[in-house]
């Protein structure tokens, strides 16, 4: 479930000045239930498609300790 943007605020971008934190949470508010844009990029790239990420989380596990 994605959170609200509106509920967001300057404790999760401590760093970032008022105007860049408004900027950013609105392009937020913007795509908030907006379906991602999927191209072949990766693959016309790459010469190999792109994974999601449980899929490149299941090739990696062994990398952080855990079992696939």
């Amino acid at each position: 479930m994605e959170a609200d943007p509106r509920e967001a605020g300057p404790e999760l971008f401590p760093h970032a000045p008022p105007q860049l934190l408004e900027r950013l949470l609105q392009s937020f508010a913007d795509t908030a239930g907006v379906p991602p844009e999927i191209t072949d990029t990766v693959g016309r790239l790459t010469g190999v498609p792109a994974r999601t990420f449980a899929e490149w989380a299941r090739d990696h596990a062994g990398d952080f300790g855990a079992r696939a």
